[in-house]
């Protein structure tokens, strides 16, 4: 959302040129970069639900931000770009749990569910974007409103729709083989 609205904002509200705009959003890729750093790094000990929720807080809580700058008429390009950079870490953090968690579910159906999941995540966006222009008023309001909402209703759709484990039931443990078999049977040997 603010990738689709931050740019005509910034150019057009807050004068910044074009190859301005570039080299500034420079710095909320290198938020994402270091969120997938971080989920790399600590996504097998804290779990992928976990995960999931972390960065859809993160995100929400940018949002949250925004429309507290936009409220309180703080709104220039500096407070447009943290919450920005708080967007892309948090979503560095989610995506990847996300995307695995929704492949997880129908491991005999991986390819389908993967692909089931980019194409609701593209619907998604070209809705939140679609309803981003049908808002557009010339000012900052309707992508605030829109970032401020839509973490909030992913974080409460995860919570309400994510699966758990029945009551007393134990974790499966974890198989003996890490390295899964290869497609189409055993690898050939080199002589």
């Amino acid at each position: 959302m603010v990738g689709a609205g931050a740019p005509f904002i910034l150019i057009n509200n807050y004068g910044l040129e074009p190859d301005t705009y570039g080299v500034i959003w420079f710095i909320p890729v290198v938020f994402n970069f270091l969120g997938s750093l971080l989920a790399s790094r600590i996504t097998v000990r804290v779990g992928g639900d976990r995960m999931v929720i972390l960065g859809n807080s993160i995100v929400a809580l940018a949002g949250l931000l925004l429309l507290y700058f936009a409220w309180t008429d703080q709104l220039d390009v500096v407070t447009i770009i943290i919450p920005t950079c708080m967007i892309l870490f948090g979503l560095a953090n989610s995506f990847p749990s996300a995307s695995q968690g929704a492949v997880s579910l129908f491991p005999a159906k991986a390819a389908t569910a993967a692909g089931l999941n980019g194409f609701i995540q593209m619907m998604m966006s070209a809705g939140a974007v679609t309803l981003l222009g049908r808002m557009a008023d010339g000012t900052a309001m309707p992508m605030v409103y829109l970032v401020a909402t839509c973490p909030l209703i992913g974080l409460v759709a995860f919570l309400l729709l994510r699966r758990r484990p029945a009551k007393g039931a134990k974790a499966a443990p974890a198989p003996n083989n890490p390295a899964p078999a290869p497609v189409g049977g055993a690898l050939p040997t080199v002589s």
